[in-house]
C-alpha cells in the first residue's frame, strides 16, 4: 500500500516537472529575447 502511494506521488512529481520545464525554458527565452542586453547577464 505505502508503496504504492509512493510511486503515485513520484509519478505526480514526474508530471509536474515535465510540464513545468518546458514553461519556464518558454519563460526564460521570452525573458532574454525582452531584455535590453546590460541587463541579460544580471542574474
Amino acid at each position: 500500500m505505502f508503496l504504492e502511494v509512493e510511486k503515485r506521488v513520484s509519478h505526480y512529481a514526474t508530471d509536474i516537472f515535465l510540464y513545468s520545464f518546458p514553461i519556464s525554458l518558454e519563460k526564460i527565452t521570452v525573458d532574454f529575447s525582452f531584455a535590453p542586453p546590460s541587463q541579460m547577464f544580471v542574474f
